[in-house]
């Protein structure tokens, strides 16, 4: 019973922290919501833990969806529905975009959808590699393709920083296995230029 309890405090703890961490970050340079965080991963729509939010861009939804293709080449893509909690809400993802790899993977975001929630002032993504399995795709390399995102878009004139945020707990998925990130999201300030640039590939 003892270890029981000790096991539980232990992870109490890791949760508050992390909660925390994603409190500071939902709160840095958001005057207009003093209180209230994110959680920094994606559920399915059954609220089972999926992928960790591995990057935050600084603006709207729609700057966010117009940049992407322009920046990274990717284009729009259908995916399994997920949610962010964002602010003591549940958010479906508002767009998704991808790029096909060989041998059936692409690269694969999801971005939040974030109307009317806390302003438009960031929002929430999730980026990884999918493979192709028997079940369908299997999202793996968070931490790889977080940074060859966060490349393209400081090459592109954008300032690029990262902020950890702490989740690292695994997210099943559909063959069974369990993928994670290190914790970490680079953060795109899609509000520092106007200036249009050219899709590097």
């Amino acid at each position: 019973m003892r270890r029981r309890w000790l096991l539980l405090l232990v992870l109490f703890s890791a949760l508050a922290v992390t909660c925390t961490t994603a409190a500071r970050l939902a709160l840095a340079g958001d005057q207009d919501h003093p209180s209230g965080a994110f959680d920094p991963y994606l559920h399915r729509t059954s609220g089972a833990l999926a992928d960790p939010v591995n990057l935050i861009f600084r603006g709207s939804l729609s700057q966010a969806e117009a940049t992407v293709p322009r920046v990274l080449g990717w284009q729009p893509v259908q995916g399994s529905m997920m949610v962010f909690y964002d602010h003591g809400q549940h958010l479906r993802t508002g767009a998704q975009f991808g790029f096909n790899l060989p041998g059936g993977s692409r690269y694969h975001l999801r971005l939040e959808a974030v109307a009317g929630v806390h302003g438009a002032s960031y929002v929430l993504a999730g980026v990884h590699r999918d493979d192709l399995t028997a079940c369908g795709h299997v999202g793996r390399s968070f931490n790889a393709v977080r940074e060859l995102v966060a490349a393209k878009f400081a090459a592109a004139g954008y300032p690029v920083t990262r902020e950890y945020l702490g989740n690292t707990t695994p997210g099943r998925q559909c063959d069974g296995s369990f993928t994670a990130g290190d914790g970490t999201a680079a953060v795109i300030d899609l509000t520092a230029t106007d200036r249009p640039v050219s899709v590097s590939r």
